[in-house]
């Protein structure tokens, strides 16, 4: 087993202890012997060196202050404290640009737009030239829907002129809206270590897009197939290759299915929800990889 660490959860000002998510997980490693703290990643007191281990979990502001928390991870680096997940995945991760990288890789995805600041797109053309009854609007750093929206050819000249002043201060996509996330509901795959752990599907209230819980959407356990664990985990493994990020403890993996075909919406890498609650198997997995990761560092 690893030796003993002292870890900080990264949290965020606006919501600085442990969030309910992470508390069982925080648990867990406490019984194994760690010495586990809440420490919000914008809190300008926070001693960081009286960490070895920073694990990056409910930094939900992170995307209102991108360059403030880029800066915060160097910082962190200059500490040479081990940071989870790896700091090149989580520059990667944490823009959605990322999503062009897997459209090159041949990853199942919806067709996604990218747009520079100040880009002036013309909604209507878009429509046209694809075919898009409806488009999702959103930016590259984002989170929890932020400044997130559904576009489609009747509100083109409202949605022009949002996009238009919002394009003045940052990079947007514009993205084919998947219907099954309306009618089907999203998957959540959840991976410790690489391995699958658990799933939820993700359901939007009648009316809405967002799955999100505070947009009254519903996170329900489920037990998806076979081949759609499979889908999901051989997106995981082509997007970020185990030789070149060996030290992954965890992923989400979320997606539609789409004529038997897993469609991947996000792969979350950053600080996602893991909707863990009282699933023990689940905790003793990440457990066991965070040990295990130190050990085999050790090797390597």
């Amino acid at each position: 087993m690893a030796a003993n660490r002292s870890i900080a959860f990264a949290t965020c000002s606006t919501a600085p202890g442990l969030a309910e998510d992470d508390k069982p997980l925080a648990a867990g490693l406490s019984a194994s012997g760690h010495r586990v703290e809440a420490a919000a990643w914008d809190d300008l007191t926070v001693d960081w060196t009286r960490y070895d281990t920073v694990i990056i979990r409910s930094t939900w502001n992170y995307h209102l202050h991108p360059q403030a928390f880029l800066a915060w991870l160097q910082r962190l680096e200059s500490h040479q404290l081990r940071i989870i997940n790896p700091v090149d995945i989580l520059k990667w991760n944490m823009n959605k640009e990322y999503l062009a990288d897997l459209r090159q890789m041949d990853i199942p995805l919806p067709e996604t737009l990218f747009l520079k600041a100040g880009d002036t797109p013309d909604l209507d053309t878009i429509f046209q030239q694809t075919g898009w009854q409806q488009a999702v609007i959103k930016p590259c750093i984002s989170a929890t829907a932020y400044n997130t929206w559904v576009t489609q050819p009747g509100t083109t000249d409202k949605d022009t002129k949002k996009l238009d002043r919002l394009l003045t201060t940052g990079r947007y996509l514009i993205q084919e809206f998947m219907e099954e996330v309306e009618t089907e509901g999203e998957y959540s795959l959840i991976f410790f270590g690489r391995q699958y752990s658990h799933a939820v599907k993700k359901k939007a209230k009648k009316g809405d897009f967002r799955v999100q819980e505070q947009y009254g959407g519903q996170s329900l356990p489920t037990r998806p197939g076979p081949s759609i664990i499979r889908q999901a985990a051989a997106i995981l493994d082509k997007a970020v290759p185990p030789d070149t990020s060996p030290h992954l403890l965890y992923a989400r993996v979320d997606g539609v299915m789409r004529k038997d075909i897993f469609t991947l919406m996000e792969l979350e890498l950053v600080e996602p929800s893991l909707f863990i609650n009282k699933r023990t198997s689940a905790i003793r997995q990440f457990v066991y990889f965070f040990n295990n990761s130190f050990t085999a560092a050790a090797i390597c």
